[in-house]
């Protein structure tokens, strides 16, 4: 699924190419080298992490507390509506190559979740902030900076894996469940919510302002993600190690 950057010319062209242009960014040559030193790689040692990963946080016998009020539908709107919050907040960064690229790497680990179904927006955040993060529905943002600090794409995919499980647990829609109850998600659904609201709980999930308090996600939601992330990356042939 999704776009791949490599569609003309050899892995030794391409290099070739980004390495003689002084004018292509940094950003745009670091992502064209990982993509073919990933495809030259296997998924040797794979399976050992991933056993081990599962053997130490216990297998998948625990689960979170399901308590969740929103259906589907109402998951993809709402993180629809969160999304427009944030990106009116946040500057996106377009580089086509680079935007292109992060979108191929998420759909290939959405691909393999255990929701692939679901129609995921993946962009990329103009900020050096190294972080990336999820919002209910399918919606997930990567900071340019830290795919400027990432050593490799298994690095990359493993944060980008961690923040597709995240959506694959539902975890953010529990957290609105539990916080906030019924009444507002159906009022905000119906377009009759508190607009204050509906931004504020937006900028939680993007950590707009430093607003991470209320839906941090507890740890055995984290430990869960991490599952999530080491499975679909072995799923999508990247080497986890």
């Amino acid at each position: 699924a999704g776009c791949c950057i490599f569609a003309v010319g050899t892995g030794k062209e391409l290099i070739g190419q980004t390495e003689d242009d002084e004018n292509t960014p940094s950003l745009v040559r670091r992502v064209v080298q990982w993509r073919l030193m990933m495809s030259a790689s296997g998924r040797k040692g794979s399976l050992i992490l991933l056993v081990a990963v599962m053997v130490s946080q216990g297998g998948c016998g625990k689960t979170l507390q399901n308590f969740n009020l929103v259906s589907d539908g109402q998951e993809q709107a709402m993180g629809q509506q969160f999304s427009k919050e944030i990106e009116q907040e946040l500057k996106l960064y377009d580089d086509p190559e680079v935007v292109r690229y992060i979108d191929d790497l998420g759909q290939r680990l959405a691909a393999v979740s255990k929701r692939p179904n679901l129609t995921y927006q993946i962009k990329v955040v103009d900020t050096d902030d190294v972080n990336a993060f999820a919002v209910p529905g399918g919606y997930l943002y990567v900071n340019r900076g830290l795919i400027s600090h990432a050593e490799n794409e298994s690095e990359l995919a493993g944060v980008m894996g961690h923040e597709v499980g995240h959506i694959v647990g539902r975890h953010g829609s529990k957290q609105i469940s539990k916080q906030y109850g019924l009444q507002f998600i159906t009022a905000m659904l119906l377009g009759g919510g508190d607009p204050g609201m509906t931004r504020q709980i937006a900028a939680q999930f993007a950590g707009i302002g430093g607003t991470l308090g209320l839906l941090k996600y507890g740890r055995e939601a984290e430990r869960e993600a991490d599952t999530f992330a080491v499975q679909e990356m072995y799923d999508a042939g990247i080497d986890p190690v």
